[in-house]
């Protein structure tokens, strides 16, 4: 992979720097990164799958356990204790 002018003079001026700074501009460059896919506006299924997941935390589904009562009767042994 061919690096651009930029990477290579940041990696030029990352190796001569101390580690403990080093670490600070991983963690920066890392911070960046973040707040950049954070902006980004969300389509389609995320956007759908984000609002779903905000919605339901305001409201949780109640389980109607009913439907496996049919089955509970039939069921004499388990192999763990309820």
């Amino acid at each position: 992979m061919q690096l651009s002018k930029i990477e290579q003079e940041v990696i030029e001026t990352l190796h001569d720097l101390p580690l403990t700074e080093q670490k600070s501009v991983l963690e920066f460059s890392l911070f960046l990164k973040q707040r950049i896919q954070n902006s980004k506006p969300e389509h389609g299924f995320t956007k759908a799958l984000r609002e779903f997941l905000e919605r339901s935390a305001l409201d949780p589904v109640d389980i109607d356990t009913a439907i496996f009562d049919s089955y509970r009767k039939d069921v004499r042994e388990r192999d763990i204790d309820l």
